[in-house]
């Protein structure tokens, strides 16, 4: 009997000792109720997404990146602006405006890339821009003294927006008073001239014809002679009927060619040599 009931008292304790440890098993795996989230610091860069897991029963932070900034697109280069994103490509110097002995002109380049402009003072061609005057061997007689015929001859060659064209003889003459000072008596002895030479009485027209070259017409230097006033120094080297030529003139201008004038003959003299104070040409110089 004793030992029937210790047998018994065996399987009895066995029992309990499994059941403890299916319920020790059982508690592990089930999750904590009402588990509070632990706040996670949002990642730079990034926000958190706070996520359950079943397995554990913990909350887990998962980082979702967001976009990187965008970085600001380069505006194109154009009209001088941005000039410092490319290497510019210049283009060939080209004269933008012309010089004069009272004032500086102006080169100027173009960049083919950008289009933005440079340029920089012009000095080149100064003197012959202000006072060359090829038309004056034509008005200039041998002596140096201004001539109704000569004037006209000017007129003929200097005056081509009236070339080849019938013009009214007035039209001609108040032309003509831009470039010299002449009286009535030399403006009735010039139209007088003009009249023997392509002239039509009854509409009272002239058809000027040009020149032809007559010699070398050269213009040496200048001295200023005080506010548009103006020396000009030329040598003529020509011939005629009689003589070979080697001339110099002394003509003093009215200087307008600055504010888009005619300039102005105001007196001629034949002279023996060059003023040694005189501004010379520099070589090379020609109208532009």
């Amino acid at each position: 009997m004793k030992k029937f009931l210790s047998i018994l008292l065996a399987i009895l304790l066995v029992l309990a000792f499994v059941g403890c440890d299916n319920a020790s098993n059982q508690e592990e795996v089930t999750p904590t109720p009402n588990a509070t989230p632990t706040a996670t610091p949002t990642a730079q860069n990034g926000t958190v997404d706070v996520t359950h897991s079943l397995a554990t029963g913990t909350l887990a932070p998962t980082v979702i990146p967001t976009a990187a900034p965008t970085a600001p697109t380069p505006t194109p280069a154009g009209n001088g602006s941005n000039a410092s994103e490319h290497q510019h490509s210049w283009g060939e110097w080209t004269m933008e405006t012309k010089a004069f002995v009272n004032k500086p002109g102006a080169d100027k380049r173009v960049c083919s890339l950008c289009k933005q402009t440079e340029t920089r003072p012009r000095s080149a061609n100064a003197t012959y821009n202000s006072f060359y005057d090829f038309g004056y061997q034509y008005a200039l007689s041998n002596d140096g003294a201004l001539t109704t015929f000569g004037v006209f001859g000017y007129a003929c060659s200097a005056l081509g927006q009236y070339s080849y064209k019938p013009t009214p003889v007035a039209t001609v003459v108040n032309e003509l008073k831009k470039y010299f000072v002449f009286d009535s008596q030399f403006e009735a002895k010039l139209i007088e001239d003009m009249k023997k030479y392509n002239y039509n009485a009854q509409t009272d027209e002239i058809t000027l014809e040009a020149n032809a070259e007559s010699g070398d017409f050269i213009l040496k230097g200048f001295k200023h002679l005080g506010g548009n006033k103006y020396e000009t120094y030329y040598k003529f080297s020509g011939f005629d009927i009689f003589e070979d030529l080697d001339l110099l003139y002394k003509i003093e201008v009215e200087f307008n060619r600055d504010k888009g004038q005619p300039n102005k003959m105001l007196s001629c003299t034949l002279i023996q040599s060059l003023p040694s104070d005189m501004t010379a040409c520099q070589e090379g110089e020609r109208m532009e």
